[in-house]
């Protein structure tokens, strides 16, 4: 067994000087025992989402000989670095850093020195913006009267085109001449799409001119005006706004995690933070973001904003959990529905061999989906509205479509366009619901390693389920340490999240499944399926005749499915209308005879668009109409997954898998909208084509801004396969 030692080292202004409990010669360096104790020391990933944690703990320093006391006179002690680390010492004399920190205070009592430590990001990233004001000294010409406030970032598209504001970037006019001179940023503008005096349209190289302006050595992309614009009868008005895309001249930078890193460098902490490639979850976080297409908005004119402000802000509103890592580096997790089924790798652990006895400890989330959340959820369009207005405050008509409290809300502040807002919304959704769960054990210190944001697979005869814990998969969110001799070991809390479902994805607009069916007797007719997404479009059939039946174990896995005889169908005539679109179904089926079979599809009046049906031993996925589309063979008796994607990229194309195998991809254009179409499975709209079968899920994902990703596709693959017991490859 591994004897582990505790070494601390401080860098005090006379150097650095080396502390153990007991004495410790390495080859490099002898530690002197004056080490009393050390606190527990946590290091966590907030959860769901939310502020970055700074991590504190304490050391006690043996004081009998008034070593410190003299040594504090002749030198500060705050602020100095403080790290913490173990050897082991029956193997070798490598240390392993466990924990870097700053003195935040200390006291002298009694024969010991107390030095109270934090992470030291905090006076780093705690500091105010740095940057330029206007005034008189970084701008000669700027007004007397003006306000003195930051000259402003903007990342993004800042627009409030469509709602009742004109123009969302206040302009700062900095000179009281012809050209009347406004600037936008401090940061170079990409785009500036258009120009409001007082909320009125104004046009270009008419009524203003953009151009560039070098003032005070920085250059500046400006607004000129040939007269004042100004109005004395409006004194409290910004006369001048723009809708704008800002980043630099060439490039508009719209993903969160650039934004966020650039923020942090342009704000003068790059010394503070790094995000190398080799930091894994930080380029993980960014091509969630890029795929998703989530898309981040930034302004700030207040230097009374840190760097952790700029952090805690962008983290509240993309679900992102920032931590930093042990060697030091800042880095970026991003929860995300779509990689929380499969760990690339992880810890395998387990009751009997490595957690401490007596020590598994498993608690439910606090209050899942409670007013918070649902203000969230079920308030989102004003909302919506109120933050794309942010950080100008809107104006009193939007703030009043408000339903709770602007503060009662979760932060949406740096959210832009409603397909980010979607897919924030139905994440964090999925983060609070009641089948999340925390789980808390302590390990031997033989698992120093193990890390934060880290996957563990525990097996453990007590848990959730029958069994226990079968090899269930969990991320790591906190990690404690205790490095006094008799207690060395780690407590680590765990968050293990529920299986995805249909409703759980971007612009899922439905969802039914016979397995959430009231169970009724075997071959009941079945007058209506309840969709379970967010848009309420329950199937139903009035006419008896026509009527599937809810079998209560003839499903793939012996469980209950709803079977369709050849005259079968059900109807919701509120279905969505995909144009332009980027569409995905699901299907959990299987036919029994062979023939033109619906399995789902929208029609109206007879007219088909899109769906899945079967023809003979092909299965088809066409997104217009019939002569085109994607197939793959299928054969009678056999339960299959389906899925049908549609791209509608530069060559829109249609794409149908089965059990998870791709058929031959086929070019395919949507080209025009139903009028009132009509949601049906197991037939068309009017009951033509019917399906002689049964289905057990049906799912529609009806995208407006994006495609399906493959990898959300796999993941609602994975988990049908998971529920209903269908091998996909």
């Amino acid at each position: 067994m591994a004897h582990y030692i505790t070494l601390v080292s401080v860098a005090w202004d006379s150097g650095t000087e080396y502390y153990s409990f007991q004495g410790v010669s390495l080859p490099s360096q002898h530690y002197n025992d004056r080490l009393i104790s050390i606190s527990p020391i946590t290091r966590e990933i907030p959860y769901p989402a939310g502020q970055y944690r700074i991590s504190g703990g304490s050391i006690e320093l043996d004081n009998t000989d008034n070593y410190f006391g003299a040594l504090k006179y002749a030198y500060a002690f705050r602020n100095r670095v403080v790290t913490i680390s173990i050897v082991d010492a029956d193997t070798d004399s490598t240390l392993y850093t466990l924990w870097t920190a700053s003195i935040k205070s200390w006291s002298i009592r009694g024969y010991a020195l107390r030095l109270d430590l934090r992470d030291d990001s905090m006076s780093r990233l705690g500091g105010k913006l740095s940057g330029i004001i206007f005034d008189k000294t970084n701008f000669p010409n700027i007004p007397s009267d003006s306000e003195r406030k930051f000259v402003p970032y903007a990342f993004g598209e800042l627009s409030a085109d469509g709602y009742s504001s004109k123009g969302l970037v206040p302009l700062k006019l900095v000179t009281t001449s012809n050209p009347f001179t406004y600037v936008i940023a401090y940061n170079r503008i990409y785009t500036i799409a258009r120009v409001y005096v007082y909320g009125v349209l104004k046009t270009l190289n008419v009524d203003y001119t953009v151009t560039t302006d070098v003032i005070g050595g920085i250059t500046y992309d400006t607004v000129h005006f040939t007269t004042d614009q100004r109005d004395s009868q409006r004194p409290t008005e910004t006369e001048v706004t723009a809708d704008i895309q800002g980043y630099d001249n060439s490039t508009i930078q719209l993903n969160p995690v650039v934004q966020v890193r650039l923020l942090l460098i342009f704000f003068g902490f790059e010394n503070a933070v790094s995000f190398p490639a080799s930091i894994a979850m930080t380029i993980d976080a960014h091509n969630k973001c890029y795929n998703r297409e989530m898309d981040g908005v930034f302004y700030v004119d207040d230097n009374e904003m840190t760097g952790l402000d700029i952090l805690d802000k962008y983290a509240e509103s993309f679900n992102w959990s920032p931590f930093r890592a042990k060697g030091g580096q800042l880095v970026i997790y991003q929860y995300d529905i779509i990689d929380e089924i499969d760990a690339v790798s992880q810890a395998d652990l387990s009751n009997s061999d490595d957690v401490v006895a007596q020590s598994l400890h498993i608690e439910g989330l606090s209050d899942p989906i409670g007013r918070l959340q649902a203000n969230y959820l079920f308030n989102w369009i004003p909302e919506k509205r109120y933050f794309e207005f942010q950080p100008r405050p809107a104006d009193e008509a939007a703030e009043s479509e408000i339903v709770t409290p602007n503060n009662d809300n979760i932060n949406l502040w740096c959210v832009n366009y409603v397909s980010t807002a979607e897919t924030v919304r139905r994440t964090h959704r999925y983060l609070m619901s009641e089948g999340v769960y925390f789980v808390k054990f302590d390990l031997p210190f033989e698992h120093y390693d193990l890390e934060l944001n880290d996957w563990v697979s525990l097996t453990a005869n007590q848990g959730i389920g029958t069994v226990g814990f079968a090899a269930k998969k969990m991320r790591v969110i906190a990690l404690t340490l205790l490095l006094n001799p008799l207690e060395m070991r780690i407590a680590a809390k765990c968050v293990a999240l529920p299986p995805v479902s249909m409703q759980d994805f971007s612009s899922a607009e439905l969802s039914i499944d016979a397995k959430r069916l009231p169970v009724v007797a075997d071959n009941s007719a079945l007058s209506s399926w309840p969709d379970e997404s967010e848009y309420d479009h329950d199937l139903s059939q009035s006419t008896s005749a026509n009527m599937p039946k809810y079998r209560t174990a003839s499903g793939p896995d012996g469980g209950p499915c709803v079977e369709f005889d050849g005259g079968d169908y059900m109807t919701q005539s509120s279905a969505p209308s995909i144009q332009p679109a980027w569409a995905g179904f699901f299907a959990v089926f299987k036919c029994t005879a062979t023939g033109t079979q619906t399995i789902v599809s929208v029609c109206a009046g007879g007219a088909f668009k899109y769906g899945l049906y079967a023809v003979g031993t092909s299965l088809r996925f066409t997104i217009d109409d019939k002569t085109g589309y994607a197939a793959g063979t299928i054969v009678a008796n056999t339960w299959y997954i389906v899925s049908g994607i549609y791209s509608a990229t530069a060559s829109p194309t249609t794409k149908v898998y089965i059990n998870g195998v791709v058929g031959p991809t086929t070019a395919n254009t949507y080209s025009s909208s139903l009028s009132g179409p009509i949601l049906s499975i197991g037939g068309e709209d009017d009951g033509s084509n019917p399906l002689i079968g049964s289905i057990v899920h049906v799912g529609l994902l009806n995208r407006q801004y994006h495609e399906v990703m493959d990898a959300e596709r796999r993941t609602i693959e994975a988990m049908l396969s998971d529920r209903f017991g269908i091998t996909i490859i």
